[in-house]
């Protein structure tokens, strides 16, 4: 078996702009924690912070639209991905392999070597509350290592779920949905309805969020 090369995932510098965010709060939290062993720091902890901070505010004055607020967002954006990325590669010389102490340092670790997952994983601390905001609610779990993505799913109290192998069998108001989740761009789905029309609806997700939802331009109906 060969030996898996740990070190900093990287995956963090492509996420949405508000997700880099709570992120660095989290890195700057652990090399502070660990800065007596990280002597020569590219970027000062400071330095960190204050970029962090620029790219939040920044970010919350880019929601109004204005073009100026988001060039200077996507600029302020930039500087962050230069200084983070420079930390991330630093704690990843010094850890030289060390998982554990990739993960103090706020980071997520991951392989150098493409391997076959393990087994699947489920949602730990699973939680959804509704916000102060009209109609918004909460949801979240704790990051798993080996969850590529997240699929979330909001429904009426008397919504019946079930799973059938990978496939979701959602029924509601006499009406029943059928979600499968892959991470291919293809899928067979089985045990439908024979002879009954379905639509046919699909996605793409990737660490930059949920594309648009296309349809197909047939519906379909299995034997």
């Amino acid at each position: 078996m060969a030996i898996l090369k740990i070190k900093v995932s990287l995956a963090f510098l492509k996420q949405k702009v508000a997700d880099k965010i709570q992120k660095a709060k989290v890195i700057i939290t652990g090399i502070t924690a660990q800065v007596a062993k990280l002597p020569n720091l590219p970027i000062p902890v400071t330095q960190l912070t204050t970029l962090n901070s620029d790219l939040e505010q920044k970010n919350t004055a880019a929601a109004s639209g204005s073009h100026s607020d988001v060039a200077a967002r996507n600029t302020s954006e930039k500087s962050w991905i230069a200084a983070f990325r420079a930390t991330a590669n630093y704690v990843n010389e010094v850890a030289d392999g060390n998982k554990q102490f990739i993960l103090d340092c706020g980071f997520d670790a991951t392989s150098s070597e493409s391997t076959p997952k393990g087994n699947t994983v489920a949602l730990a601390n699973f939680v959804a509350k509704p916000l102060t905001t009209s109609g918004s609610v909460e949801i979240s779990n704790d990051g798993q290592q080996d969850a590529d993505s997240y699929l979330y799913m909001l429904a009426p109290t008397d919504t019946v779920v079930q799973q059938q192998g990978d496939m979701l069998v959602i029924t509601m108001g006499g009406k029943t949905l059928y979600l499968i989740p892959d991470t291919h761009h293809h899928t067979t789905a089985t045990g439908l309805p024979s002879a009954q029309k379905l639509s046919a609806y699909g996605v793409a997700l990737n660490l930059n969020g949920t594309g648009p939802v296309t349809k197909t331009g047939n519906d379909v109906t299995p034997q």
